[in-house]
């Protein structure tokens, strides 16, 4: 079994979302102004398998790991200064045992490939300073460029503790991420510019429950929280104040588990999603809606937004069902507009 993919999972309460929503009909993309990404878009409307009924069977349903499949995407960032460039992490399922995950850059104007690490773990951020940091497997930061040169350790979380899931601020010299230090779990913000990056310079105020967040600008973020419902909101990090959103009631289903925010700027909204849905929430009236809203076959793991802060790239996994208890799945990015309404496949260089 793939048992990466708990990870995406197993720090997530379960809610549902009492929202509607909007399924409308996919229309020809991409449009005009997608660069060098536009060859390897392709269109594709997503459509339920009907022949997709996993899993009754007296035991859970297991990943099958083979080469039909040989490589699994996860973790889409774009480089924020050219969205022509895309970071992420490739799974290799014919290798045998846990070692690490691989972060590959692809540039698609100049149709380079380039492996930059072999030590991660989870989670990945690009920032305007041209660095890209991700967790490594020893729960620690790790910065790199994005053609591998300068691999560095950023902090050095004893035996125990941990660092991760960080986010650069959009100036992109200030990191968010969850540090963990004998059990006491803080938001830390590390300015890699004017201190040692081995030090953290400020201890944010706990957000308890904190299971998602990304800059909005350079001293607001917004953030997901459960503790006793969830809540989709905003935190200014000079004044500490918060700004509740949304709130929902904590309920029993696995298609609302938001595991992803990131603002969508030139909408003035937070688009957020979770294993079966995504939506989005605008700042200004606090109103939300759904945009997607997945089919049995699909989970939904991330997002990254395109420099014009509007359309996304979306981490999607589809099953494909072996027999009763197997499934094999194509875990692969598709961009889509802020509406739901327009999906293509990005095809990854070869």
């Amino acid at each position: 079994m793939k048992q990466y993919r708990l990870l995406y999972f197993a720090f997530f309460a379960l809610i549902l979302l009492n929202i509607s929503c909007r399924h409308e009909p996919l229309h020809d993309f991409p449009d005009a102004g997608y660069g060098c990404l536009a060859p390897y878009l392709s269109p594709v409307t997503p459509t339920r398998d009907t022949s997709f009924h996993c899993c009754n069977c007296p035991w859970d349903w297991q990943e099958l790991v083979s080469s039909a499949i040989p490589y699994d995407y996860l973790n889409p960032c774009f480089n924020p200064n050219n969205n022509n460039q895309l970071a992420y992490y490739r799974v290799d399922n014919t290798m045998p045992g846990f070692h690490g995950y691989e972060i590959w850059v692809d540039d698609f104007c100049t149709k380079e490939k380039k492996l930059i690490a072999t030590n991660a773990l989870y989670s990945i951020t690009w920032g305007k300073n041209n660095w890209i940091l991700y967790t490594g497997i020893d729960q620690n930061l790790y910065k790199v460029k994005c053609n591998g040169d300068s691999l560095t350790q950023v902090t050095n979380a004893p035996a125990g503790s941990y660092n991760r899931f960080p986010k650069f601020n959009p100036t992109g010299d200030k990191v968010l991420y969850q540090s963990d230090l004998f059990g006491q779990n803080h938001l830390m913000i590390l300015d890699l510019d004017k201190h040692d990056p081995t030090d953290t310079i400020l201890k944010e105020e706990s957000l308890l429950g904190i299971i998602a967040w990304d800059w909005v600008t350079d001293t607001t973020i917004c953030y997901v929280v459960w503790s006793p419902t969830i809540q989709i909101g905003l935190y200014n990090t000079e004044s500490r104040e918060k700004t509740v959103l949304n709130e929902f009631m904590i309920q029993h289903s696995t298609d609302s588990i938001i595991s992803s925010v990131a603002p969508l700027r030139a909408e003035n909204s937070i688009i957020w999603c979770g294993p079966g849905v995504v939506g989005k929430t605008n700042i200004t009236t606090k109103h939300s809606e759904v945009v997607i809203k997945r089919f049995p076959e699909e989970f939904f793991l991330d997002i990254s937004v395109l420099q014009n802060g509007t359309d996304f790239l979306l981490n999607k996994r589809v099953r494909h069902q072996i027999d009763n208890c197997t499934v094999d799945s194509n875990f692969d990015f598709y961009l889509v507009n802020s509406s739901g309404t327009k999906f293509n496949k990005l095809n990854l260089l070869e």
